[in-house]
């Protein structure tokens, strides 16, 4: 290994690639991260929803409440795992 980093520009280029490599790695677990804080925040958001539904008086407007948080939820997202999520990214 001495032997190829006896060259400036071998070992320039070795250092580089690494930083690069470094950079990339941190945006990957910075978005990993993001998405996640987003969707602790949107189930902690159902659930406090869900909480006041069942705070309501009356079956009818618990149902009604909860048929309405069911109709306003997104769609779930195609990838079920984090192979799947990466997968769908890697495209």
């Amino acid at each position: 290994m001495t032997g190829l980093l006896k060259s400036p520009a071998a070992a320039i280029l070795a250092v580089l690639t690494m930083l690069g490599l470094l950079v990339s790695l941190t945006v990957v677990v910075q978005g990993i991260t993001q998405r996640s804080a987003l969707r602790h925040r949107a189930e902690a958001e159902q659930a406090r929803s869900l909480w006041q539904c069942g705070s309501l008086s009356g079956a009818a407007l618990r149902a009604e409440c909860r048929l309405q948080l069911t109709r306003a939820r997104p769609p779930a997202s195609p990838a079920v795992d984090g192979r799947t999520a990466l997968l769908a990214n890697a495209r």
